[in-house]
């Protein structure tokens, strides 16, 4: 007896082959799926965190690097707390001369200079003339006598800037842009990350268990909190 395949049976073994084919094929050209990709470092006093929506995991994480690294070259310039900031400079000097500063610095100093005009001096960079007196990781506060002598270089109006050029016309007045250059830092950050081809960043900065603002994607938010008891917080939201 004789046993004959169909033409349809003798072409499942191809068939199933082809789909077997077929299948590594799209295992090897189907796109990574998308995810967040987080990444933390402490700067500007506060810990920055930068989470971006993507495919690819180290091009994520390079794109992350370059961000923190705009954000550090702005504390560098404009923190305070070092002794060869550009800030530190003005405040060392420009009671004595008018200083010379950067396109940068002039920028911000501008703006803080309109805001503290709109709002009557509630945004005033001048706080930093008493605020510096303060300790706050010791929480040291200065006396009442020591606050009475330095609360008439609280004014914006002591500040004078004339084609990127900043002067003091009280020699106890000092400046700082902890209120702005944040914004500003994030604004760049995102910059950068909109050069790398993502535009579904979230970028947040704030001090360890502090409230913190997130997004789901796809959308770009941008904000940053300050420490309680003066909490200052600005976001930008596109979708």
């Amino acid at each position: 007896m004789r046993y004959y395949r169909s033409g349809r049976l003798a072409r499942l073994p191809l068939i199933a082959a082809s789909l077997v084919v077929s299948s590594l094929c799209l295992l090897v050209t189907q796109p990574a799926s998308a995810g967040w990709h987080k990444q933390q470092r402490d700067l500007m006093g506060t810990r920055v965190s930068i989470e971006l929506w993507h495919e690819d995991e180290t091009e994520a994480r390079d794109c992350s690097a370059r961000a923190f690294a705009e954000i550090g070259r702005i504390e560098a310039l404009m923190s305070t707390y070092r002794d060869d900031s550009e800030i530190t400079f003005v405040n060392n000097n420009a009671a004595i001369n008018a200083v010379p500063i950067s396109d940068e610095l002039a920028l911000l100093v501008e703006r803080s200079l309109h805001f503290s005009q709109v709002s009557n001096g509630a945004f005033d960079i001048t706080y930093a003339s008493v605020g510096y007196a303060y300790d706050y990781r010791n929480r040291e506060q200065p006396d009442d006598s020591t606050l009475a002598s330095k609360l008439p270089a609280i004014d914006y109006r002591h500040v004078e800037l004339d084609n990127k050029h900043i002067r003091f016309r009280n020699a106890g007045v000092r400046i700082n842009l902890g209120g702005i250059a944040k914004g500003y830092a994030v604004d760049r950050a995102a910059s950068v990350i909109e050069a790398c081809g993502i535009d579904q960043p979230m970028i947040h900065g704030r001090p360890p268990r502090s409230p913190m603002m997130r997004l789901s994607p796809p959308a770009l938010i941008i904000a940053w909190s300050m420490p309680q008891p003066a909490t200052m917080s600005a976001a930008r939201s596109t979708a």
